[in-house]
């Protein structure tokens, strides 16, 4: 398989998850995946990443974004601020966060839209809402204003 050149200058995309610690259903109140929403957006409007698609669920996180410098620099500055935020507003449970991150490197455009629909469908296939667009904290919501992808 050939890797095009601007894989290994950064530009790729990612395609990643991670967990609270436990599983710990800590997004299922409304104010706390309010609060990771603010926290991801604040990073991604301050140019740490661009992000192309999210889903905030009870447990878990998923994301496509295209780090300014490094995927690991970038999640822990998602995970290392929304722990911040949240202990700011009170949750207690330390750490917030399992170790690490799941990450699939999304190379080609023809991977996008099958992730981009993977991450969006997640809360139908929870049961937490019968259309992606209605569930308030996903890039399926027209809400949330996503990065062009340009991969």
């Amino acid at each position: 398989m050939s890797i095009p050149s601007h894989a290994n200058r950064g530009a790729c995309a990612w395609m990643v998850n991670s967990c609270s610690t436990g599983r710990i259903p800590l997004f299922r109140k409304a104010d706390r995946a309010e609060l990771f929403c603010q926290t991801l957006f604040a990073y991604r409007d301050a140019g740490v990443f661009r992000l192309h698609a999210f889903v905030v669920m009870p447990d878990h996180f998923h994301l496509v974004l295209r780090p300014r410098k490094s995927l690991a620099q970038a999640m822990q500055t998602i995970k290392g601020g929304a722990a911040h935020q949240l202990r700011q507003a009170g949750w207690k449970m330390t750490p917030v966060w399992q170790r690490g991150y799941t990450a699939r490197r999304l190379l080609w455009r023809h991977e996008f839209m099958p992730a981009r629909q993977y991450i969006e469908n997640n809360p139908v296939r929870a049961r937490l809402c019968e259309l992606p667009e209605s569930y308030p904290y996903s890039s399926a919501n027209s809400r949330w204003r996503m990065d062009e992808w340009d991969g």
